[in-house]
């Protein structure tokens, strides 16, 4: 049952809404941290905030697994996240202009939402050839 249960395992929304509940009943502040992997897409983050502000909440905090690396890492290897975030890309901006990002550069997609250069790649499975190309070492020293 739930004796085995780890923080990953918890859902944000239940979470965020036992604090909006418990909290009515303590006096100075109350604050839960949220844990979530470090693949987590940007917008899902951005929903949690913004359910929490609705929920009054008093404090809330969300840690992404990997984001304090290599510490709180699991054996101190790079993950295919972790390996990705740092490769540099040109992209172009919403005026059309090359710019250089890396990898967990936030982007909006077709569809209005938040995510990453990574995510984004990862889910372009019906076109991948619109996916963005690591920049070259050259092309880095030319920028």
């Amino acid at each position: 049952g739930y004796f085995f249960r780890t923080a990953h395992a918890v859902v944000p929304e239940k979470r965020v809404k036992i604090q909006g509940v418990i909290q009515k009943y303590i006096d100075h502040s109350i604050s839960s941290t949220i844990n979530l992997p470090e693949d987590v897409e940007p917008e899902v983050i951005s929903d949690i905030y913004f359910m929490a502000w609705q929920k009054k909440l008093k404090g809330v905090t969300i840690y992404r697994d990997g984001s304090r690396f290599p510490i709180l890492s699991v054996e101190s290897e790079l993950t295919a996240f972790q390996a990705y975030k740092d490769k540099k890309f040109e992209i172009l901006n919403e005026e059309g202009e090359k710019i250089e990002v890396k990898g967990d550069h936030v982007i909006k997609n077709d569809y209005g939402r938040l995510t990453t250069l990574y995510h984004h790649m990862h889910n372009l499975s019906s076109n991948p050839s619109k996916a963005p190309q690591p920049v070259s070492k050259e092309e880095v020293k030319n920028v």
